[in-house]
């Protein structure tokens, strides 16, 4: 099993004791020329592109300025939103933090997939950014396959027979799905009230796709029954919900 997951608004770079040896990301290349194309940008600019507040604006246009003196650390800590709170990655032993380095990938507008011992920087660039660059109009264009192929070649790396999407629309249509060599698990989560029909939230969906990539990394998942055992949280399988 690969799970793929968002990345998160939400960061957190402060200082952490590491029990593994960090990785670097996968297309550093790419990603020096995406920061080339948003350093040309002024603070204006990213407010219209993203459109996010002065100070966010502001904010993010100092990181691209600077972006490679800024501090580093591995995705799996530094990525703080509500998926995050679910996956709880500080409370990992070794090996589910093995588990997880081989088998959970972070879907990202700027690093095209991040494993979660990869060091990464402070940053905010949605998938669905539409940011002009060499390849075309927006990241969609930008990425044009490359994300699928490192996703490929993690499914070898892990043995793994499925894909497990916990992502976002908006960063799952990076992926071409006709071309990856493992058929893909949808997984939803509903929430039940009263006598209502089942129900998508977000916040809690958000939450709970975390909570499933942490059950798989706790029970090493490899199987399907494997993914159907999940509990937490009150969440249990249904084929038709």
């Amino acid at each position: 099993m690969f799970a793929i997951l968002s990345p998160a608004k939400s960061l957190d770079f402060s200082e952490k004791e590491l029990s593994f040896k960090p990785t670097d990301p996968l297309f550093e290349k790419e990603t020096k020329e995406l920061i080339s194309v948003m350093k040309e940008k002024s603070a204006d600019d990213i407010k219209d592109l993203m459109g996010v507040s002065d100070n966010l604006a502001e904010l993010n246009y100092e990181r691209y300025q600077d972006f490679y003196n800024q501090d580093e650390k591995p995705a799996i800590y530094a990525f703080q939103g509500d998926v995050y709170k679910g996956l709880q990655a500080e409370d990992f032993d070794d090996e589910q933090l093995k588990y997880a380095q081989n088998h959970i990938g972070v879907l990202s507008g700027l690093y095209g997939l991040l494993r979660p011992f990869d060091v990464m920087r402070a940053y905010r660039l949605e998938m669905g950014t539409k940011l002009e660059n060499k390849n075309g109009k927006d990241l969609y264009e930008f990425w044009n396959g490359k994300v699928t192929i490192a996703v490929n070649d993690q499914l070898r790396k892990s043995n793994s027979t499925h894909v497990v999407n916990l992502a976002s629309n908006e960063y799952y249509k990076v992926l071409q799905p006709k071309d990856l060599d493992k058929p893909v698990l949808d997984i939803v989560f509903k929430e039940i009230k009263g006598d209502k029909p089942p129900k998508i939230i977000s916040f809690f969906a958000k939450k709970a796709r975390g909570l499933m990539a942490k059950h798989m990394a706790e029970v090493g998942a490899k199987t399907i029954d494997d993914l159907k055992s999940f509990d937490k949280e009150g969440y249990y399988f249904e084929k038709d919900a």
